[in-house]
């Protein structure tokens, strides 16, 4: 009773009238409305059971990622792009880059959500992710403890050009196996494996052992998310399409601009932009102009 006393105390509630219970039914409708709730609510719980949607809460500036100093070894590690700048008001339209910038944002899709937390040194505008990592964090159990580690390790089909966000790929291990017929050839239905015990053979099977190969022996065969050597567009809110004269000057149509007020820069993407691009793309609509806020601040 003590501690029930204590909450409400600190939840400024005078007395028991007005407080109710409910019993909730958490389906997959619920989980994936509290999932956007931790980004657009300071009241997830509230938004996610009683009003049914996310209410969108007036979100402060982003605070501009204070740079960091380059580390011996990093200085050489950045990825350029070409970004169209609305000058009356500094915004970002839209970047033309090669597909090392584009591996770079895809890789967002597959990070954490508490790496993600640990990237950002402004932890208000994370939303409640905060609070989950930091609980996490602060349970007494030894092993949840020791699972906390600030790493991020993805599969060795996530590896990319552009490593700024200090992620480890695991190696890859191109070795497979695979059961036959004694006298026959693998088929489009074959299972691989890493490895097959021999207890499973049956009926004169054998095992086979494939090793994968790359058909291109550069040293980028086999890796990264699009096609190589190819230009792309990026708007403002990362939404990215391969880069024609057709397309551009459709959005320059789109965007109704004047020639005048265009201004073109060239960025070296490091890490503290590539953290500042991480952060924008999970909370704000114009990810580039968020993200690249220390940039556009210097201008």
């Amino acid at each position: 009773m003590g501690l029930v006393l204590n909450i409400l105390n600190d939840l400024v509630y005078a007395g028991f009238d007005k407080l109710q219970e409910m019993v909730i039914d958490v389906g997959s409708e619920e989980v994936l409305t509290l999932l956007g709730c931790l980004f657009t609510s300071e009241a997830p719980l509230t938004d996610t059971f009683l009003r049914k949607h996310c209410t969108t809460r007036k979100r402060k500036a982003l605070t501009p990622l204070v740079q960091e100093n380059a580390v011996a070894g990093d200085a050489d590690k950045f990825v350029a792009i070409k970004v169209y700048i609305r000058k009356t008001d500094k915004r970002i339209l839209y970047a033309e880059c090669r597909e090392d910038f584009i591996d770079l944002l895809f890789t967002f899709l597959a990070i954490p959500l508490e790496f993600a937390w640990d990237l950002s040194v402004d932890i208000v505008n994370m939303g409640c992710v905060g609070n989950l990592s930091r609980s996490v964090k602060n349970l007494s159990f030894e092993k949840q403890k020791e699972a906390t580690v600030s790493q991020c390790v993805l599969p060795y089909y996530y590896k990319f050009r552009a490593q700024l966000l200090d992620i480890v790929i695991q190696e890859e291990d191109s070795e497979y196996e695979c059961l036959v017929p004694r006298n026959g050839y693998p088929s489009s239905n074959c299972k691989f494996s890493k490895k097959i015990k021999k207890d499973v053979l049956s009926n004169g099977e054998r095992i086979v052992k494939f090793t994968q190969m790359h058909s291109n022996t550069s040293s980028y065969a086999g890796v990264g998310f699009v096609k190589g050597e190819t230009n792309f567009i990026v708007s403002d809110d990362l939404f990215i399409t391969p880069m024609s004269t057709s397309s551009t000057i459709s959005l320059l149509s789109k965007l109704q601009m004047n020639i005048s007020d265009i201004d073109e820069q060239v960025i070296n993407i490091s890490k503290a932009e590539a953290v500042g691009l991480l952060r924008a793309s999970l909370i704000t609509t114009s990810a580039l102009t968020n993200g690249l806020s220390n940039f556009l601040s210097k201008m």
